[in-house]
């Protein structure tokens, strides 16, 4: 009879095991959070083996020590953070043959029972079981149940691992998706950008060029006074329209003479709209004894742009006063100018300062930011040779910080410079080519006021018949026209009248196009681009003509 009872308790353990098992497997298998998993885990494994105190170690990756990944314990006592691979108990956990077995446990006076378990023939990680609750030793039947429960775990954990990197990677393409569609709509926004400076382009020169012909020539105070009022408007517009283009448009680094104080004040200019509409006032001061920088002004341009952008962003939700201050100052004594661009906002907080020059990374919303302002602003600084950096700022809001080496301009821009000053080059026979009449007319007044000879052609075809007739000293031309275009006459002039080449002025206001920068750049002749003041067009002129008659000696 006792013999009978002894069978019966034995398989009642038995089905109680398999029912706990199966119940816990049912739980264990709904859990893809690697973090609630190996807790859990350990919960399910200390109740099956009747233990006080559990935890499981999952092994970090190849030839990596075992971490601790949850733990239990009802005594207070605590486990090893991590344990090695050369650890006894990790080297006999790992073979294949290893049931459950008891060792001492490192940091515990008492032995513990441990539980490989395996993935295949991979040890994914084992359980640490102490205190048994009766006094009774570990049986087979609680091996048996414990190397099931371990063989089911190692399958959630490879699971949950599994949902993790799939997870990651749909994240991850999600973002890629929606910056490529951010990336369409800039290209497509560029594209539109590109026919609107065009067409604001040629009516800004007309505008620009016969205000100030009238301010040159006019004995009308008055007149002259609104003309200046004018010009003053249209060159307003055209700095607007021209950074605009500049921050589109992808384009080499350039370095020429730069005031630090002109790129500020276009740069805060191009954004004191929605600045004025959002209650933010921009203090700016400047010192006066800041000198030119050899840079490249559009690249300064964007990045001061994007930090007055990014401290306008920060104050959005901030209550008044809300003010961005702008200082320069320069330093002589380490050759040094310093800009600094700071704000009333709520500031960086700490736990991002470290990350914020990441590329695609951003505290803005999602499709608010891209995450790469930052990340270029220091491409741009550091190629110029200079540092920035967030400074530690006490109170309130957000400081960056530029320095930026001064270096002496060359000497052959210097002695450029001072023939641009010098009286203008006279006395030319000059070809203009341009599809707009108020275009034409502004440029014949120009030139033909500095003495030239001007003929007109107002498409490529009529330029061609006219550059058959007679030579040129200098050809004037629009890059885009409809029919024979102005790269279209030079192509064909590069086959018949080759000499004629280096005589070509290009104009254009399709800036943003890369098709054209190509063949400018191809062509190595002097461009104009609009819209253009007459200064600018008797500075081209005159360059254009001094390498023409260079190139015939």
């Amino acid at each position: 009879m006792g013999e009978a009872n002894a069978i019966e308790a034995s398989l009642n353990a038995k089905i109680f095991n398999l029912f706990a098992l199966n119940k816990a497997a049912q739980v264990l298998t709904s859990v893809l959070d690697p973090r609630s998993l190996t807790g859990m885990a350990v919960d399910v494994a200390t109740e099956m083996g009747r233990a006080k105190s559990g935890a499981l170690y999952v092994a970090g990756g190849p030839g990596e020590s075992y971490r601790l990944a949850g733990a239990k314990s009802l005594d207070g006592g605590s486990f090893a953070s991590d344990l090695g691979s050369a650890d006894a108990i990790v080297r006999r956990a790992g073979s294949l043959k290893s049931r459950p077995f008891l060792s001492p446990i490192p940091g515990r006076t008492e032995e513990g029972l441990i539980v490989p378990v395996h993935l295949g023939e991979l040890l994914v990680g084992f359980f640490v079981l102490l205190d048994r609750v009766n006094p009774e030793p570990w049986s087979q039947d609680d091996f048996e149940v414990l190397e099931t429960l371990a063989a089911h775990v190692a399958v959630c954990l490879q699971n949950a691992r599994l949902y993790k990197k799939v997870t990651e990677q749909y994240e991850a393409l999600e973002v890629a998706q929606a910056r490529r569609v951010q990336t369409e709509k800039l290209a497509t926004m560029g594209t539109l950008l590109a026919g609107v400076a065009h067409e604001l382009n040629n009516p800004l020169s007309v505008i620009l060029g016969h205000t100030s012909i009238i301010c040159q020539t006019s004995k009308d105070e008055s007149l002259r006074a609104r003309a200046e009022k004018i010009a003053r408007a249209s060159e307003r517009c055209a700095r607007i329209v021209k950074n605009f283009l500049a921050i589109a448009r992808e384009r080499p680094p350039e370095r020429e003479s730069v005031s630090l104080r002109q790129v500020v004040e276009e740069a805060v200019e191009l954004l004191a709209y929605h600045l004025r509409s959002d209650g933010v006032d921009v203090v700016m001061a400047l010192a006066d004894d800041v000198p030119a920088l050899w840079a490249d002004p559009h690249q300064l341009h964007q990045v001061v742009v994007n930090l007055v952008s990014n401290a306008h962003h920060a104050m959005r939700k901030s209550s008044p006063p809300r003010t961005i201050m702008v200082t320069s100052r320069f330093e002589p004594a380490r050759a040094l100018v310093r800009l600094d661009v700071a704000d009333t906002g709520p500031g960086v907080p700490p736990e991002v300062r470290s990350r914020i020059f990441d590329p695609f990374f951003t505290t803005k919303p999602t499709g608010e930011g891209t995450g790469l302002g930052l990340s270029l602003c220091q491409g741009i600084i550091e190629a110029h040779a200079g540092s920035i950096w967030l400074a530690d700022s006490t109170g309130r809001g957000a400081v960056f910080v530029i320095e930026l080496p001064v270096k002496e301009t060359p000497a052959a821009v210097r002695n450029r410079a001072e023939r641009d000053r010098s009286t203008p080059i006279g006395g030319r026979v000059v070809l203009i080519i341009d599809d707009e009449t108020e275009i034409l007319e502004l440029l014949v007044d120009v030139l033909r006021s500095d003495g030239h000879e001007v003929e007109t052609a107002r498409s490529g075809a009529s330029a061609m018949q006219k550059l058959r007739e007679r030579t040129f000293d200098l050809v004037l031309s629009d890059v885009r026209m409809p029919g024979l275009d102005g790269a279209g006459l030079y192509r064909e002039l590069e086959q018949v009248r080759p000499n004629l080449t280096s005589r070509f002025v290009f104009m254009t206001g399709d800036s943003l196009s890369a098709e054209t920068r190509q063949f400018i750049e191809r062509a190595g002749a002097p461009s104009l681009s609009k819209p253009f003041s007459p200064d600018e067009v008797r500075r081209v002129v005159r360059r254009a003509l001094e390498r023409a008659e260079h190139a015939q000696r």
